[in-house]
Order: structure tokens, then sequence, then C-alpha cells
């Protein structure tokens, strides 16, 4: 049926057609559709495929296990996309409902050769409904020396808290012999992909704008690095892809056919510290792009190629085992010292002795020490009551203090020399440090002979009271004999205690409410809750309004503010590593710790990566649960 005339009667018409027209709903047979993009690439690069399930309302995820032979799958997110369309013929209203639901996987083929793409299926009613096969074509990298690509870590093992480096390192041969110029200054910038973009579980590293932000360049000529973006770019070209400047130095090398390249060396470095003992896997790297392959005339010729690194372990071990019963959890080169004092007392008399740990480069944290058990020790234990054995360890700086109770128990002892196991890393075995003795002056207690003692005075004789024939007055005139007249001063002492009590306790009222009018940060702790709810609900107001980066950085601000009120710590500029150490040291949980850094780590990663509402909602319904585990773990 077609319509004519002018566009306002069509207007007014409209309503009135729809709702007196009889509607008749047409659906479609359930099928899947699906999209292979691109089916001819490189080993190393990954392809698309997107499955579309059609007329299923309530679709399930396909089924992709027919894939595990040739091919690492990864999901990518799904999302509904349903299409409704209305038809008139005759005077009827028809609608056709398209219910579609799409998922997006990413394929990594493990080999090269021409592979099958198998087909997705999901079962409806019982019934098996499957897509389409297709073909892929996955060509093999070839054997070249222009570029050469590698993962080289500092260390194949460390032990925990010992840090190690990962190093990718791309070496690029230069345009032509005897050239210095930049072998990527005419070239795109080509395309890097790591796995560890985001910090492995188990280790931890520096803050990810701390580690990137000082590579970054803008001559355009570098590298890109997982599709990390910056900027709002404009209206035409949006964000733009943000370029790392990784050259280090020339290096020459001789290759397979004999032939000294000078070669243009790329490194991006990353510290990693372990937590805990595992093996860490890095890689593979995979680096596309074209590159300069030679000179025509006045031209350069390009060539694209696709190189994967071999992927890096490093592993971390626990120290050997039985370990000495003096080792208390020192990596590396770690100084040993004791003090004593008083160092002049009598037998019983208390005094501290002092045990000092002191950290040398590239030794393990000071976290991992605990307290030497000094009654092993058997001079020691003999000759000293320890009253704490286990004591806890003040730390300050690169140093661990462990700090004893003990008391002589006769004269003219000393305290012995001590010996500490330390675990020597490079040698990987024990090492015994021992701290030179204490001299002491322990003199014998003064006694006290009996006849020093003063004693206790007497009280009065007690009176017997006889009956007698004339009265038990007759023969007394101490009426005290009878009851005690003199006053009791006890009440009197409580009385008053409790009147200076009750006004002490007013007096400490009146000066804590205005201690605390002026205390900032009691008046900090107190606004803290309020300002990260206020945050919160600036932040669901920004993605209202699409604004998603405004609203991550407004979490942001609200965790920070929060951790900064509590603890009196400059919020304004904290970053998630610094967020992370005032967690550590303000005694929260591990979990809690961890779940803080990791979401401040995302948000801060946004300033570098495209901003999806999705991603930033998800991070809003985190933090908001986060804000108030932080308050209740914190003001404990």
């Amino acid at each position: 049926m077609k319509f004519s005339g002018k566009k306002w009667v069509w207007r007014l018409a409209l309503p009135v057609l729809l709702a007196s027209a009889p509607v008749f709903c047409a659906e479609g047979r359930p099928e899947i559709v699906t999209n292979v993009d691109p089916n001819d690439l490189f080993m190393g690069e990954s392809a698309i495929l997107l499955v579309r399930v059609n007329n299923v309302k309530t679709p399930v995820a396909p089924n992709l296990s027919d894939f595990d032979a040739d091919f690492a799958v990864k999901s990518m997110g799904d999302r509904t996309q349903d299409e409704s369309s209305m038809t008139f013929v005759n005077g009827q209203l028809y609608q056709h409902t398209v219910y579609s639901h799409i998922y997006q996987y990413q394929l990594t083929p493990k080999h090269a050769g021409e592979l099958k793409v198998p087909a997705p299926f999901v079962l409806v009613d019982g019934q098996k409904l499957a897509g389409a096969v297709s073909k892929m074509q996955v060509r093999a990298q070839e054997k070249q020396a222009a570029v050469l690509i590698d993962i080289i870590p500092s260390k194949t093992h460390v032990y925990p808290t010992q840090p190690f480096d990962v190093t990718l390192r791309i070496m690029v041969q230069p345009m032509k012999e005897e050239d210095g110029r930049d072998p990527l200054s005419l070239i795109a910038p080509p395309d890097l992909t790591i796995d560890w973009l985001k910090i492995p579980d188990g280790l931890s590293a520096p803050e990810f704008s701390e580690w990137l932000s000082p590579l970054r360049v803008n001559t355009g000529h570098g590298f890109t690095l997982n599709n990390l973006a910056v900027g709002d770019g404009d209206i035409f070209s949006g964000r733009q892809n943000a370029i790392f400047g990784l050259f280090t130095h020339r290096e020459k090398r001789t290759s397979d056919d004999g032939k000294e390249i000078d070669y243009f060396v790329f490194e991006l470095k990353r510290t990693f510290t372990p937590q805990k003992t595992g093996a860490f896997t890095f890689g593979p790297a995979t680096l596309k792009g074209n590159f300069v392959a030679g000179q025509s005339g006045n031209h350069y010729t390009v060539k694209r190629l696709v190189l994967s690194s071999a992927p890096a372990t490093v592993e971390v071990r626990d120290v050997p085992a039985p370990a000495p019963a003096s080792y208390c959890g020192a990596l590396g080169n770690y100084g040993v010292t004791s003090s004593a004092g008083p160092t002049t007392l009598r037998v019983g008399d208390p005094l501290t002795l002092k045990i000092d740990f002191i950290r040398g480069a590239g030794s393990g944290g000071i976290d991992l020490i605990s307290a030497p058990d000094i009654s092993a020790n058997p001079q020691l234990a003999a000759d000293f009551e320890i009253m704490d054995k286990a004591p806890t360890g003040q730390s300050s700086g690169e140093k661990k203090t462990f700090a004893y109770g003990l008391r002589p128990k006769r004269a003219g002892v000393k305290i012995p020399a001590l010996s500490v196991a330390t675990f020597n890393v490079d040698s990987e075995k024990f090492t015994d440090v021992s701290t030179p003795p204490i001299p002491l002056n322990v003199t014998q207690s003064t006694q006290v002979d009996a006849g020093d003692l003063v004693a206790a005075p007497t009280g009065p004789k007690a009176v017997t009271i006889r009956n007698q024939q004339g009265g038990v007055f007759q023969n007394f005139q101490d009426l005290g004999a009878l009851q005690d007249q003199r006053s009791d001063p006890t009440w009197y002492c409580i009385g008053a205690f409790v009147c200076w009590l009750l006004s002490g306790l007013g007096c400490f009222f009146v000066l804590q409410q205005r201690k605390r009018s002026n205390d900032a940060a009691w008046q900090r702790r107190q606004r803290a809750m309020p300002e990260a709810e206020r945050g919160l609900t600036v932040a669901r107001a920004a993605m209202k309004s699409n604004e998603a980066l405004s609203a991550a950085r407004a979490i942001r601000e609200s965790l920070t503010g929060l951790i900064g009120n509590i603890l009196d710590l400059p919020a304004a500029g904290m970053t998630a590593h610094e967020a992370g150490l005032a967690l550590t040291k303000a005694g929260a949980s591990e979990a809690l710790r961890k779940r803080t850094v990791d979401l401040l780590e995302s948000i801060e990663a946004l300033e570098y990566a495209p901003t999806s509402g999705q991603t930033v909602s998800a991070q809003l319904d985190e933090a908001a649960t986060l804000v108030r585990e932080l308050q209740r773990e914190l003001n404990k």
C-alpha cells in the first residue's frame, strides 16, 4: 500500500490507522548466522567470529567445543539486537519481529595451514541448531632477519619479594646500510600486543601510568600497544592510538647468511615483584605492521610482517627445605646487629635486647622477616628469663627491629653472640650471620636480714566482758569493749573520690569537645563517608549524561578521598600504588586492598584506552561496594 500527500496528513492519519487496523504478528524461524573476519591471516594474528542467534527469545551462548583442536577461543562479550518492522497490506497491519542476540569471540589459530572453522551450535527446545562451516587460511611466519622479537626476563627464577625485569626486545634493521635514520620514521607505527599489560595475580608492579607515561611520544614514530588510545580526538578522527617510543641503542648481530647487521634496538621493560611462589609465563608477544624491505630507485619498498615471540617463564621458588632453626625469612643480603639496655642492673631487673635487620640492595622484603627464636640459644636460655619469645617487629625504611624483654637469673652474666640464618639468593644457600656478645654488669640483689624488718605495732589488748551481778557495766568504764565508737573514714573517701571522678569526667568531656572542634584529622574522618557518597552521586549523574570518562574520574576521587580522609593522608593525586601502600600500612585485609588497587588501576588505564559505558558502569557498582567495606574496615 502506497501513501501519498503531505507529510502532516500522514502523521495525523497514522495513529488512527494503527488503532483501527487489525494487527498480524509474524516471527521468523530460529537460525544461527556466523561470520569470520579476516579469513586470511598470519600465525600470531587473531580473527573475530560473530555468531548471531535469530528468533530465539531466551538464547544461550553457543557451544564452541569443536574449535579447541585448531583455535584458542576468547569471549569478547555479547549484546541483544532485536529488530521490528510494520507494513500495511489492504488495510491490515502486519508486524514482523526478529529476536537477535550477537556473540563475539576472538579466534587465535594454533597452527598454520588451511583450517576449518567449525559450526557453532545451540540447543533450542531440545533440538540442535547449528551455523555454517567456513575456512580460514593461516600463513606461517617466514624466516627473515629484517625484524626480530624476543621476551627476555632478567632472571629465570627468583624468590618472593625479589624483583625481576621482563623486557620485550624488538630489533629492526636499518633502511639501508650506513643509514642512521629511525627505520620506523617512514612507516605507520606497527601494532604491538603483550599479555602483561594487566599485572598477573601474585605479582606487583609500578602503576600503569607511572610505567607507560614516560614512553609516550608525539612524533608519530614508534609502536602502538594493545590498541591503547589517548585524547578525545575530534568529530572526524575520534580517539587516537597512543604511540610509544621504545628506542634504546644500536646493536650489531650476524644473520644466518653471515651478514652483519647494525640493528636498531627497541625495548619495553617492566619490573615485577612476586608476592607468592609459582610459575609466571609472559607472552607470546605479537608484532604486526609494514617495515622497510629495500629501495627501488628513489623509493623504499615495504613488506608486511606478522611476528610472534616465544613465551618466557619466571619461576618464583620457596626456600629449600628443611630450613635451619635460626632462619627467620631474610632473603638476600641482610645485615644483623644487636644492642641491649640498661647494661648495669641487678639480678631479676628487666632489660631490653634489640635485634636489627638491615636490608641490602636487591634483597627480599623486610615484611617476610619474623622474630628469631633466641630461646634456641642454650647459653641465653640458661642465663636469662625470656619474657617475650616472639615480639612484633617494627619496620622503619630498610630496617626491621625486634625487641625482647629479658631478666638475668644470676650475677656476672652477659648476652652471648646470637646466630641468625639468612638465605643467599645468588648462591641459593643459607648463610649464618652472628652478632657480637654484649657485656653486662649484673650484680646480686641486696638481701634483707630478719632483724632489719620493722615490726608492726601491736593493737590494744582485747577486753573480756564477763557477766557480773551488778550488770554488764558495773566494773567497766571503757564502752569500746562493747562497740567501737570511732568514725570509719572509708565512706568519706569513697564519696570524695566519686565527686572528684564526676568532676574529672565532665572536664574531660568538655576538653574533648574543644579538641575535636580543632582536630582536622577527626573532622576529616567525620566527613569521609558523606564526601565519598557525593562523589559516587556525581559519577552516576555523569553516566546518565554519557560522560563515561568523567564518571570514572569521579569514582577514583571518591575512593582516594575516602582513604585520604579516614587515614589523614593527602587525597589529591593519590595513585593506585599509593592507595595500596596506605591500606597495607593501615592493616586492611589483602583481599580488600587488591580489589581497591585493581579498580583504581583500571580507572587509570582508561586514560590510555577507549572508555566504554558498560566498563565504567561495572566500576561504579564495584566502587559503591568498596566504599562501604573500606569505611567499615579502616574505622576499626
